[in-house]
């Protein structure tokens, strides 16, 4: 994916809902990655979980999983160090610090999840990043690159 193109962290949540429902908002940014409009990250952890969830609730789904790790790899950032998790932990619970300091630490343009009670606008101010559900997150895109979705 090119260098310039904007760099969105995804949640877990956001790669489950993209190949749960391929008509999502969230497919849609895969979609777009695929097109190299925008260059996704992730990091290790979630892959970890989205595999597991595929797993457990689609496992017929692990196979688009497959695909689009092989064909279109998003950048995979390596899984936050302890301090890091330590230093961004008063800004979000237990459970999700892990993947706001793999954020953080991956220099991502944003986050983008759909667990709006973590994920908020108090916890982007505290971390210092921009959060967006992922169809707020196409709106912004549209808006800065003149794109329709």
């Amino acid at each position: 994916m090119a260098g310039s193109n904007p760099r969105p962290f995804l949640d877990s949540n956001v790669l489950f809902s993209a190949f749960y429902n391929p008509t999502s908002d969230p497919r849609e940014l895969l979609r777009r990655h695929a097109q190299d409009v925008l260059s996704i990250v992730v990091s290790s952890l979630v892959l970890r979980e989205i595999t597991r969830s595929l797993r457990r609730k689609q496992p017929s789904r692990l196979p688009e999983l497959d695909a689009f790790l092989r064909n279109t790899p998003p950048e995979i950032v390596p899984a936050p160090s302890n301090d890091a998790i330590n230093a961004i932990a008063h800004c979000i619970n237990e459970k999700d610090a892990p993947i706001l300091a793999a954020a953080v630490t991956s220099r991502a343009d944003c986050i983008v999840s759909g667990n709006t009670r973590h994920f908020n606008q108090e916890t982007a101010e505290c971390a210092g990043i921009a959060i967006f559900t992922p169809a707020a997150y196409l709106t912004a895109l549209e808006r800065s690159k003149g794109i329709r979705h």
